[in-house]
């Protein structure tokens, strides 16, 4: 359930779709964690590349994330979710990182076999409501940024 400081206004849809994210990471997460592996040792062999998407390269500058951070999440993280719909496999990596170890999540998303592309990164304590303490389980699902 919800762990922010502000009331949920529909505590039984947060509630209903919480349950349905711990299904779906309980049945592709480790399919997700396959993936990254094989992918990891595609690029370790050189047979598989990585891109930098535009969207990321302005992020990294907002949130002052910088590339060795990104890449260690990348090579060193593990999947917290992996989302299939009508478009490309993304999965979202976690990791700590820094003199201070903080937490980032990075989102990728497979453009192919062998090519991936990184979407996204972002320190998930700037919406800490949303996730456990250790930062790699949701927890709640409102959209508060509507709210207010």
């Amino acid at each position: 359930m919800c762990k922010n400081k502000h009331d949920c206004k529909s505590p039984k849809e947060c509630q209903d779709k919480r349950n349905t994210w711990l299904e779906r990471t309980e049945k592709y997460v480790p399919i997700g964690r396959r993936e990254h592996k094989k992918f990891i040792e595609r690029m370790k062999s050189g047979e598989a590349t990585i891109v930098l998407d535009r969207h990321l390269k302005k992020r990294k500058v907002e949130r002052s994330v910088n590339t060795k951070d990104l890449l260690d999440v990348f090579y060193n993280g593990w999947v917290i979710e992996r989302n299939k719909t009508d478009g490309p496999i993304a999965l979202v990596l976690m990791g700590y990182v820094g003199n201070h170890r903080h937490p980032l999540h990075v989102v990728i998303h497979q453009l192919a076999g062998d090519k991936w592309i990184v979407i996204t990164s972002y320190n998930p304590q700037t919406h800490h409501w949303k996730w456990s303490d250790n930062y790699n389980e949701r927890v709640c699902f409102c959209n508060f940024e509507d709210e207010f």
